[in-house]
């Protein structure tokens, strides 16, 4: 359905159906920790009688304001079930924060019964108009909550981003045309014409979301069952001018120019395709000659969103509201081979010398190793530094050093120590957990080579699964990096560290994990979606080590 108005006058519409008097935020709120990341949980008003109860996390050691990203559950659902979301959201460098909707979670005295209170809500507004509960007032608290993200002092005002599953894609839609200080949007199996499900017989299972209150509405109409037209009737009552000038195709050109990622399953019944489409060319029509808008279709997926999808919400949201990743140390992994014989030599300067002088120079020790076995004479190690640039400096200074060059001298007068160096380049991923120290009795460096294309969805693989079955069997996730752009295999590498008691442990561990069937349906899901292996054949190198006696503990 086609109108003409333009995307300034739509917007002034809508805000002008839902506003209402703006009462203080008056925010309460208790903080907590996880590492590097802090937590706060709290509340603000929107209405005089309604608070919004909130998640937030954010990087704790951040020293500008970051931009935020507003995170919108699905019907049924609550901002705890958003918890890792916002967590990998925090690492990569956003305040990250998710709000219960109307009549879910702690809206409810005592928290909501399933999707319960939210059906009566529907169904009042429709007997006694007035009041939005589905969609329309969660929309209103989004604006409320933009309201409260640009008055917290970690937020960058300008760059707030909203993301939104089922229904809170829905409110994501609706919320970014009405305000344009959302930045970007991402709505998540949400977009589809109403208008075009009803006149196509499209409808059901939209309004089996919320099946009870369409029934409830039938029985008033006289009718049994839910058919298009207990439809159109609610409709029209709770959400005045959704099936025409606030239908999606609508709302989607009043988003634009402004970052728009849309993610879709082809069998999605809740957002059938083909009235998908109607949206999709919509927004095509408003966002031609950019390249603000992307549209993402997961093929034979129905009412969810793919592990690939997830990446490419973050990717997107990087891409377009530019965080500092919550640990954007510069990460080196160094190998040394030592001369026959000058091991032991090679300990001794490290122990009495080397590690004092990175300190004093700027290079954090994070952990040194040996070997389990060792006939080559090997000793890895990895430091960090702020940046890439400090660490050029500080190897710079340290080679310099007259301390070092004193150090050095003495320790070779009888022969060079080391015969050869490696150096890899790190950053941590966004699942690494908070890296201080390295310790743990055996270490395991693991080295994995994507097959190509597919190191994404490797990382997918152990964000979703990999590292939480690690831990159920025992194992430590010590720490997950990818090589800095530039460094050899860069686009297909991922290299990490694991944690045992012991090595009798670490076998018993490997085996229980490989046996389960969580991972083996992981494995598998996986690899279908890749059309095959995630490595390469013999894509997966293990080295077992032990910490040296001056490794940090």
């Amino acid at each position: 359905m086609q109108d003409s108005l333009s995307p300034a006058q739509r917007r002034e519409r809508f805000r002008r159906l839902l506003d209402r008097p703006r009462v203080p935020l008056t925010p309460r709120a208790v903080g907590s920790a996880s590492g590097a990341i802090s937590i706060e949980k709290g509340s603000f008003a929107s209405e005089a009688k309604e608070r919004v109860p909130f998640l937030l996390y954010r990087p704790a050691s951040a020293k500008k304001p970051l931009p935020a990203v507003l995170v919108l559950h699905g019907t049924g659902g609550s901002k705890e079930r958003e918890r890792e979301l916002l967590m990998r959201l925090a690492r990569r460098g956003f305040v990250a924060i998710a709000i219960d909707g109307r009549y879910h979670g702690e809206r409810v005295p005592g928290g909501a019964h399933g999707t319960k209170e939210y059906n009566d809500a529907i169904f009042a507004a429709y007997e006694k108009p007035g009041a939005h509960p589905l969609y329309f007032d969660t929309v209103w608290d989004v604006w409320r909550t933009v309201d409260f993200l640009q008055g917290h002092s970690a937020v960058d005002p300008k760059r707030i981003g909203v993301v939104g599953f089922s229904k809170g894609g829905i409110e994501t839609w609706l919320a970014a045309a009405g305000d344009e200080r959302i930045s970007v949007a991402v709505p998540a199996i949400a977009v589809q014409s109403l208008a075009w499900s009803l006149e196509n017989n499209k409808w059901q299972a939209r309004a089996n979301t919320v099946k009870e209150a369409h029934l409830a509405v039938a029985k008033t109409l006289g009718k049994k069952e839910i058919d298009a037209e207990v439809c159109r009737a609610l409709w029209n009552k709770v959400l005045p001018g959704i099936l025409g000038e606030f239908d999606c195709p609508q709302m989607l050109t009043a988003i634009a120019p402004r970052p728009l990622l849309v993610l879709s399953g082809e069998n999605d019944p809740n957002c059938p395709l083909e009235g998908a489409k109607r949206a999709f060319a919509a927004a095509e029509g408003a966002y031609r000659g950019t390249k603000a808008l992307k549209i993402d279709v997961a093929r034979g997926v129905a009412h969810q969103v793919t592990a690939t999808q997830n990446d490419l919400l973050v990717d997107w949201l990087v891409q377009h509201l530019s965080p500092e990743p919550a640990d954007s140390r510069c990460y080196e992994l160094r190998v040394y081979t030592a001369a026959e014989g000058k091991l032991d030599a090679l300990h001794a300067r490290f122990r009495n010398h080397t590690l004092k002088l990175f300190e004093k120079h700027g290079i954090t020790n994070i952990g040194y190793w040996t070997p389990v076995e060792n006939p080559e004479r090997k000793l890895y190690y990895v430091v960090a530094f702020p940046s890439p640039d400090a660490r050029t400096a500080a190897w710079k200074a340290f080679g310099a050093d007259p301390a070092w060059q004193a150090a050095f001298k003495e320790s070779e007068k009888d022969g060079r120590l080391v015969t050869k160096v490696e150096s890899t380049l790190l950053h941590t991923t966004d699942f690494s957990p908070v890296i201080k120290t390295l310790k743990a009795p055996v270490v395991e460096l693991r080295t994995y080579t994507a097959t190509p294309g597919n190191l994404g969805r490797l990382q997918s693989r152990f964000r979703q699964h990999t590292l939480k079955l690690f831990e159920k069997h025992g194992m430590t996730n010590l720490a997950y990096w990818a090589p800095d752009e530039g460094q050899k295999d860069a686009e297909s590498l991922l290299i990490y560290l694991m944690g045992y008691p012991s090595t009798p442990a670490r076998e018993a561990a490997w085996s229980a994990f490989r046996t389960d069937p969580a991972w083996v349906d992981a494995r598998t899901g996986s690899e279908k979606e890749a059309g095959g292996s995630l490595t390469v054949p013999n894509g997966v190198q293990s080295v077992l080590l032990t910490p040296t006696d001056y490794s940090p503990q």
